[in-house]
């Protein structure tokens, strides 16, 4: 099933999708004002959300709490109270071609133990951007814009993370406010290979 080009505002829940085994999309769709945009809690099968908004929800954009595989793409979350992204299941998960901006969190992984990935991001006066929060499964953020501090921090991540090949706001290495924890923040590109148009 699928929710395409819809528009929810001012509810508890925009969204909410728990123990089903059917594949489902969300593309297209905007998220405004809700409690909780769209909450996922223990399906099965893989799903996707592409080129959808989410802004002022004053919990997260997304919440998530699966075991499934997901991906989001091509999305914007702005001015989320709580965060952009909130995850504590244990699926795979790939983030890419989105920005995050003005948000608390943008993305913040909790006790999760599948491998995820964030690529071509964008993160923009948020409080803070990736938080890897006692995380077993391997992860890592490439090719992606930080334009605000604390960048990504791994607070007692399981494994180091890899977050190699991104922009940190201004040439060179990235400060320790800007990369904290169990991640190795390497190899910096400059701000045309990376975010959405890199």
């Amino acid at each position: 099933w699928d929710v395409r080009e819809t528009q929810v505002s001012q509810a508890d829940h925009g969204l909410y999708v728990s123990d089903t085994s059917e594949r489902w999309t969300v593309d297209g769709s905007t998220f405004t004002q809700n409690e909780q945009a769209i909450t996922v809690i223990d399906t099965q099968t893989e799903w996707t959300i592409t080129d959808s908004q989410f802004t002022r929800n004053t919990g997260s954009g997304v919440v998530v709490s699966t075991d499934s595989d997901w991906s989001l793409s091509r999305s914007h979350f702005q001015d989320n109270d709580f965060a952009g992204v909130t995850v504590n299941g244990d699926g795979n998960w790939t983030v890419q071609n989105t920005t995050f901006t003005e948000n608390t969190h943008a993305v913040r992984a909790s006790y999760t133990s599948g491998s995820w990935e964030i690529q071509h991001a964008e993160f923009t006066e948020n409080e803070h951007g990736v938080t890897a929060n006692r995380t077993r499964g391997l992860w890592q953020i490439h090719y992606s814009a930080f334009e605000s501090a604390p960048a990504v921090v791994a607070s007692e991540a399981s494994l180091e993370g890899n977050a190699s090949h991104n922009w940190w706001g201004e040439p060179g290495e990235p400060s320790e406010q800007d990369c904290r924890g169990n991640v190795t923040c390497a190899d910096p590109v400059g701000p045309d290979r990376a975010g959405t148009g890199g």
